[in-house]
């Protein structure tokens, strides 16, 4: 821990032993008061009074004819929050207090390898962590305010889809939704209190928009009692939470961030005269190599001729290589032999990582069909057609990579006109149900639509041979959307089956034709397919049918 960091933590802790110590001293110094001035206590006090509203803003009130569960929760927060910074500040600043000049990191090479490879998988998990909780506070409650986050999900996923890194601007850009959080939290925090809803109601259109979510209701009779909205749903609940996970995580992940600047910009001058000291012991080491050489020719003087090697011997070329090469020391840097590099083994999590990677392309066409088939629209019928084309082809990895930028930027469309048109579409759904409420009873209707049927009309239908698979639910007998897709597949194979069997009756050979080219087809999968989609699309027509009998 740098003394910059240090200085932080110690200003953070002596904050909250000092807003701590507030806190406590305020329950003390209210309850003392109302009950040595007050008679009875808390007189001036009463509920729904403006001396109670003031008083409860600062988190103190009278504590008479409430519950002792209540009681605890209302003191012990200031008391718990006093001890334990009082608790951390001395565990951090006295019992574990690293002495100066103490040199902290990791001397060997092979606890620095590990530390860097740990450093890069948190970095890659942090960053993932990042978008994610930035995809989930965008979806969770669309708004305005958590427009920014969803449009900041797409942006940064399209960026990295494209190859590019996240570098020094995504680094910074974590600092803009760091704030942008935080003040999200803090409006939250504040709309709670009664003043604020009182301004804006919850219900309202205007706070829908806004992303105003009004959890807590405070009952000015049960000021102690904790009490929440109807019309609170689970999404407005699980919001704070969310909205408090991508804060803690890019606070962590940019902490990192400075932390890992901070060590290269003290590790450069270190370097640096790492680097002059080495040059200085290259240059002893050069002064040495001369003094050695000028001994041994020293004493090779009185030497015959005789004993020299022939000009052009391996032994003398040899030599006079290694002169050319001393001589030419000076002015060029010698060529560093390239030395074989070892077989560095893939760590186990990083090759499981890799590989999915590679065959992401079968998750991107399982997707497109899982939408299609969860989400019943006819935008998402496309991805459904598509994914079936892709299939069939015999290259269907590099089709699918070749197309992926039209899947990415045809996806963000579907993610934002979803988003929006499920708003407008639950705004609808709750003003009809208002009008309900309301007196404005909705006659009844047929699953398909229409008035209900008679008695001698149904008697009709039912006496109907079976018709076509399109047409088998103008009954409106059926309402359950998995029978009928049931239903339709059962007939679509009996008439199959009836008419390969007049096929068969009217000419053998013909048949024989035709079943042959029907098992080729069969073997690509192009009827399955064929069958697939039309029981679909009329999947489709059954669940417009549902939904407009529902709204």
């Amino acid at each position: 821990m740098t003394s910059y960091e240090s200085r932080g933590t110690g200003l953070y802790l002596k904050l909250l032993i000092v807003l701590g110590a507030l806190g406590t001293l305020a329950h003390i110094i209210f309850h003392i008061t109302l009950a040595a001035l007050d008679k009875p206590y808390g007189f001036d006090f009463a509920n729904c009074s403006t001396n109670d509203n003031i008083s409860r803003q600062i988190a103190v009130e009278r504590l008479d004819g409430v519950p002792a569960i209540n009681i605890i929760r209302l003191i012990v927060p200031d008391l718990a929050v006093l001890i334990t910074a009082i608790l951390v500040f001395v565990i951090c600043y006295v019992l574990l207090k690293v002495p100066e000049g103490q040199d902290t990191e990791l001397p060997t090479a092979v606890s620095r390898t590990r530390r860097k490879r740990t450093e890069r998988f948190l970095h890659f998990f942090g960053t993932f962590l990042v978008l994610l909780f930035l995809a989930a506070s965008g979806i969770i409650v669309p708004s305005i305010l958590g427009a920014f986050y969803f449009l900041s999900f797409l942006y940064i996923s399209t960026w990295w889809a494209f190859y590019n890194a996240l570098g020094y601007k995504f680094a910074v850009y974590r600092f803009v939704v760091l704030v942008w959080s935080g003040l999200h939290l803090c409006v939250l925090h504040l709309y709670q209190f009664p003043f604020f809803q009182d301004l804006v109601d919850p219900k309202s259109l205007e706070a829908r928009i806004i992303g105003l979510t009004g959890i807590i209701k405070t009952d000015c009779e049960r000021t102690w009692y904790v009490d929440f909205h109807d019309a609170s749903q689970w999404p407005w609940f699980v919001n704070p939470g969310i909205l408090l996970l991508l804060y803690f995580t890019l606070a962590i992940e940019s902490r990192q961030w400075l932390h890992r600047k901070e060590l290269i910009i003290i590790e450069e001058p270190k370097a640096r005269t790492r680097s002059k000291k080495s040059r200085k012991s290259s240059e002893r080491q050069v002064a040495l190599q001369d003094l050695s050489q000028r001994e041994r020719l020293v004493e090779n003087e009185n030497a015959s001729y005789s004993t020299f090697d022939k000009e052009g011997s391996p032994a003398m070329s040899a030599a006079f290589d290694s002169d050319e090469d001393e001589a030419d020391g000076d002015t060029k840097p010698a060529k560093k032999k390239k030395q074989p590099k070892e077989d560095v083994k893939r760590p186990y999590m990083v090759s499981i990582f890799v590989y999915a990677m590679k065959q992401s392309y079968v998750l991107a066409l399982i997707a497109m069909m899982a939408w299609s088939i969860t989400f019943h629209s006819w935008l998402t019928f496309v991805l459904l057609l598509g994914a079936c084309i892709v299939w069939m082809v015999p290259k269907s990895r590099e089709l699918t990579l070749c197309i992926s930028p039209l899947l990415v930027v045809y996806g963000e469309c579907l993610l934002i006109i979803t988003m929006f048109w499920l708003t407008l579409r639950q705004f609808m759904r709750e003003r009809k149900e208002r009008k309900y409420h309301l007196g404005y009873q909705m006659e009844d209707v047929s699953p398909n639509g229409d008035s209900p049927q008679s008695p001698k009309d149904s008697e009709e239908v039912d006496t109907q041979p079976p018709g076509p698979a399109i047409s088998d639910t103008e009954g409106g007998t059926t309402t359950d959307t998995d029978h009928v897709v049931i239903t339709k597949t059962k007939r679509w194979r009996r008439k199959l089956t009836d008419c390969w069997n007049k096929l068969w009756q009217l000419c053998s050979d013909w048949w024989k034709i035709l079943s042959e080219i029907f098992w080729r087809l069969m073997e690509i999968h192009i009827f399955k397919i064929v069958v697939f989609v039309i029981i679909m699309v009329a999947v489709h027509e059954v669940s417009d049918h549902t939904q407009s009998v529902q709204c």
